[in-house]
């Protein structure tokens, strides 16, 4: 009944095409503080050989321990808005150079 609804020809296993199914979840450990995306990847070849690779990036939720860790990003934001600056003021002042002559 699945492949009837999924595939009205029902023939989207045996076609002897390969076949690759991609299933993603989101998981959350409380106890941990962690956010897991779980990535499931499934490939079918002809041969009949089954491959499954599973990927799990996980990030920690509480990034600021200290006042210290805020600190050196509070000090990393302001270096990289600086450099944009004086990047974009340099890109004006050639602008209006050049567009004066």
């Amino acid at each position: 009944q699945v492949d009837e609804v999924l595939r009205p020809n029902g023939t989207w296993l045996r076609s002897g095409q390969p076949e690759a199914v991609t299933a993603t979840a989101p998981m959350y450990n409380p106890e941990l503080n962690i956010l897991t995306l779980v990535y499931a990847e499934f490939y079918l070849p002809r041969s009949g050989k089954q491959w499954a690779r599973v990927v799990a990036p996980a990030i920690l939720l509480e990034l600021y321990r200290s006042i210290w860790h805020i600190i050196a990003d509070v000090l990393l934001c302001a270096q990289v808005a600086w450099m944009a600056s004086k990047e974009i003021w340099g890109t004006l002042l050639d602008w209006r150079e050049h567009a004066s002559r």
